[in-house]
């Protein structure tokens, strides 16, 4: 799971190719700097086939108009064509203006998701859509866009980004795990309202926890463990990183311990949130 030229699932010719955004992740694998990683990324983008980039970087733009160049791929940066405009949320649904090339394409679409990052990946996937509608016209059809993304969560069984699991005690998770998604998922917690925070987190051995924990909340109570990989970093080990950053909590010997003690110590004005890794979270749902 790389998400580049190194990830299992580069052995497959696509029909579009989307890069979504670059992060320091994976180091070890992918290179210390943006452009480096951007290189790694890259490797996806294939002889004639379409790339999208989500999200453009001073750092990585040149990367990815010289590999596609190379590979004769027509090139689209998303965010320089679309744009999304939050207009309101629901318990369910966000709902967005989505312009295009400056002009009103649909004046509000509905979107079966909360995640306020979901606004960039709008754009990502309206300009994918574009490419994709070259060979399959009806893709682009706009009542085929709004009733593909107000049933997102039905019809492709996405779980596990700023999803609400439960009511009472409120339980949200989201999957975020490099600095790059959980500055986001930070910034999105910071704009809810809640008593209390109980934070349980799990994440991998081989993260940068200096560019991670800083993020974090401080208010908030923590419940960290290990998740049930090899890879899954001690919980201890994370409760004495994370306890120099200023944020406090006990270990546990499992997320199912964990997550067991958030819930009864939340009321019901209070917010658990579980995050850290996919693989902490996958355990939750």
């Amino acid at each position: 799971g790389l998400g580049g030229r190194l990830d299992s699932t580069n052995v497959i010719i696509p029909l579009v190719s989307i890069i979504t955004n670059i992060g320091l992740e994976h180091q070890q694998f992918l290179g210390e700097s943006l452009p480096e990683i951007a290189g790694e990324k890259a490797g996806i983008i294939k002889p004639g086939v379409p790339v999208v980039i989500g999200e453009s970087h001073p750092e990585t733009r040149l990367v990815f108009v010289e590999t596609a160049k190379k590979q004769s791929a027509p090139l689209a940066f998303a965010e320089e064509n679309f744009e999304a405009i939050l207009l309101k949320k629901t318990t369910t649904h966000s709902f967005y203006q989505i312009l295009k090339n400056g002009k009103e394409f649909l004046p509000e679409l509905k979107l079966n998701h909360l995640g306020d990052y979901q606004q960039k990946n709008l754009c990502t996937v309206l300009q994918s859509l574009e490419f994709l509608a070259e060979e399959f016209p009806e893709v682009a059809h706009t009542r085929q866009i709004e009733k593909g993304l107000a049933n997102l969560k039905k019809l492709s069984t996405f779980i596990g980004r700023w999803e609400y699991i439960s009511e009472v005690p409120r339980v949200l998770c989201d999957s975020a795990h490099n600095e790059h998604g959980l500055r986001q998922a930070m910034a999105g917690l910071s704009k809810l309202s809640f008593r209390r925070l109980h934070f349980v987190m799990g994440v991998v051995a081989d993260k940068s926890l200096s560019s991670i924990l800083p993020l974090l909340p401080h208010s908030a109570t923590y419940y960290f463990a290990k998740a049930n990989i090899p890879r899954g970093l001690d919980a201890g080990v994370l409760k004495n990183e994370a306890l120099k950053y200023g944020l406090q909590g006990k270990a546990y010997s499992s997320v199912r311990r964990a997550m067991a003690a958030a819930k009864r110590s939340a009321t019901p004005d209070d917010l658990v949130f579980v995050g850290g890794s996919i693989f902490t979270v996958a355990e939750v749902l």
